[in-house]
């Protein structure tokens, strides 16, 4: 059974210990096992479960005076293997990050320009967008040595390597080459010259 060692504050947005669920309430004391307010207002724990070694970061709802009960929400946990979990307690990769209820973006990444963000949004099918932190940025996705991207693949052997259909309103191709001859104000050569030059180049092969 979960028991409170100490309180300092009652009455006031104080802090309490409290044992066999080691923990530190803010504005918050357990009694009967049961998370209770110190005072109006919010509060919040810091816990660790001894099962599991699990440690819970959470926030509890808005008490309007003090010994009410409390609902708490764990937004964040740190597994003993190292696993952190935001949104998500059952975090098994380095860093797991769930939706928010109530959102559509996953992730926001501040920078300079508080009207932006660059974020991970997923959409009402769980499709996922990637977008700048500005109005003009740029999304880029390479890796660092080979600078190679996969879409469909796993294993990519150029520069973008799609597996599947492709659609595009428009495709620029620049290698470097004289591809100014298909520019519109570009003056092609008259035939005859066309053909003078092709007669020499036969002369010239036949040598």
């Amino acid at each position: 059974m979960w028991k409170t060692n100490a309180i300092f504050g009652q009455g006031s947005s104080g802090i309490a210990l409290v044992q066999n669920w080691s923990s530190i309430g803010f504005n918050s004391y357990v009694a009967s096992n049961t998370w209770k307010s110190l005072g109006a207002g919010y509060g919040a724990q810091i816990s660790l479960d001894p099962t599991s070694g699990v440690m819970h970061f959470a926030s509890s709802t808005n008490a309007t005076a003090s010994d009410q009960n409390v609902t708490g929400t764990t937004a964040l946990v740190i597994h003993p293997t190292g696993a952190v979990g935001i949104n998500y307690t059952a975090a098994s990769s380095t860093l797991d990050v769930a939706l928010k209820p109530g959102t559509s973006t996953t992730a926001s990444f501040w920078g300079t320009n508080t009207g932006f963000a660059s974020h991970f949004c997923n959409g009402a099918n769980e499709t996922t967008y990637i977008r700048g932190g500005q109005t003009g940025s740029n999304v880029i996705l390479a890796d660092v040595g080979t600078q190679l991207v996969g879409i469909g693949t796993s294993n990519p052997a150029y520069k973008l390597d799609v597996c599947g259909p492709m659609r595009a309103k428009e495709v620029r191709v620049s290698t470097g080459w004289c591809d100014y001859v298909f520019a519109d104000d570009y003056k092609l050569p008259a035939l005859s010259d066309v053909e003078a030059f092709t007669k020499q180049t036969n002369i010239f092969l036949k040598k």
